[in-house]
This record gives C-alpha cells, sequence and structure tokens, in this order.
C-alpha cells in the first residue's frame, strides 16, 4: 500500500525527491501513514477545498477494505505543518 500511496503523491507534487513515505503506526486492524512533503507542495496534495485529499483518502481505504484494515494518512511540511486526510 505504501508504495501505490508513494506513486499517486509524486505525481501530484513539484519537488518528489522531497516526498517521504513512511508507517508510524499499525496493528492488524489501524495503520497509519506519515507524508512528509515540501511546503510549497502542500496546496497540491491537499487540493482546491480538500478534494485531491478526499480521493487520495477514498483510495486509500478502498484498497484497505481489501485487507480488513484501516488506514489515516497524516500529511506534514517540513515546516511542521500536520493535516490528517
Amino acid at each position: 500500500m505504501q508504495e501505490m500511496i508513494a506513486s499517486i503523491v509524486h505525481e501530484l507534487v513539484s519537488k518528489p525527491d522531497a516526498v517521504k513515505i513512511s508507517q508510524v503506526a499499525g496493528d492488524a486492524d489501524l495503520v497509519v501513514y506519515s507524508i512528509s512533503v515540501d511546503p510549497s507542495d502542500m496546496g497540491r496534495l491537499i487540493g482546491k477545498g480538500g478534494a485531491t485529499a478526499h480521493a487520495l483518502r477514498t483510495l486509500v481505504r478502498a484498497m484497505a477494505r481489501t485487507r480488513n484494515q484501516r488506514v489515516y494518512i497524516e500529511v506534514a511540511s517540513s515546516d511542521g505543518r500536520k493535516e490528517v486526510i
């Protein structure tokens, strides 16, 4: 799942080299991924009105359902701002 998230996020941002994705928590039922992007790419990842983040969340949750898991995605920029999508 982490690879799928990475491939989507790399296509959305203007600085794909700054993207870091890691699994920060997880057990059999719940997995939390942290996505770190350049501060200038935060808006691209969240999207207008959160539309891009909502689409990403929908894709990831659909994939997680096939594995009987719940997934949360935390987006952080290098300046310390965080969003949970």
